[in-house]
């Protein structure tokens, strides 16, 4: 027969468990991210609160919106972004109107301002600004009288072009997703075809070294040729639903956008994510 004794046995050993291993979690998330701060690069889900306990901010570098080519809305985006508590960048296909009302409506969400650009080889290419301002000319300048009938694919700007332009800008160039499938997404079959010059790399602050849209085998790509490449790195999920979002982060330890960014430029941020 079960007494109140029994049972206050039974309370105490339960606590006692869950007491380790709530200790042996912490210990191993500890370890963890002492081993992701040596390594730039983790395919590992990304703990967003203990990221943020640590003091870390954690940014979804490349995802989509109603205004590119998805239906997911501004408004339950920065809801996610806000219950996983991470940054964005909403880098839209060609396009900057919704990373501009995502940091409007909500000034309490580290938004780092940018697009995905879709070149006229097909190959996309990151951009990402240290102000709202120079996006909005940019855009205005390069890109709103570029696009063809359907604004989200390939443009009249060339790689070429955009790294030429993208010397008059305080930004961050970065190829996205570089052995993407299809292959007509990808930077490096645009090279390969003679699409791209190769020394146009040379000018390019980082590279995207995990998409989540991307298998692993094509991220552990990415990741080693920004390696041999000494570049930086960042990681976005490429969410096209809400679902996704936040699976993918580029970590720094910076509180304002220019921080990061200065990060990413000097190879200072950790990417995590599968």
């Amino acid at each position: 027969m079960e007494t109140e004794w029994s049972k206050s046995i039974l309370f105490s050993k339960g606590n006692y468990l869950a007491m380790h291993v709530q200790y042996l979690t912490n210990f191993i998330n500890r370890f963890f991210y002492s081993f992701v701060s040596m390594q730039s690069v983790s395919f590992q889900k990304p703990d967003h609160s203990f990221l943020a306990e640590q003091g870390y901010t954690a940014v979804d570098m490349h995802n989509h919106s109603e205004y590119s080519d998805t239906t997911t809305k501004i408004a339950l985006i920065a809801k996610k972004a806000r219950t996983l508590g991470i940054g964005l960048c909403l880098s839209d296909h060609n396009e900057i109107a919704c990373n501009i009302l995502l940091a409007k409506e909500n000034p309490d969400l580290f938004v780092v301002p940018g697009l995905e650009i879709t070149t006229m080889e097909m190959a996309h290419v990151l951009m990402y600004f240290y102000s709202h301002n120079e996006m909005q000319d940019f855009f205005d300048s390069h890109i709103k009288d570029a696009r063809h009938g359907n604004p989200h694919l390939a443009t009249h700007v060339s790689v070429s072009d955009l790294v030429d332009i993208s010397k008059d800008y305080n930004c961050v160039l970065a190829p996205a997703h570089p052995f993407a499938f299809p292959k007509r997404f990808s930077f490096v079959s645009a090279m390969e075809r003679g699409f791209v010059d190769t020394a146009i790399l040379k000018s390019s602050d980082a590279i995207e070294v995990i998409c989540g849209e991307n298998i692993r085998m094509m991220n552990a790509k990415a990741v080693a040729w920004a390696d041999a490449l000494e570049k930086g790195k960042v990681g976005g999920s490429d969410a096209h639903t809400l679902s996704a979002l936040g699976r993918v982060v580029t970590v720094g330890e910076a509180s304002t956008v220019e921080d990061f960014l200065d990060a990413i430029k000097k190879k200072q941020t950790h990417v995590i994510g599968i």
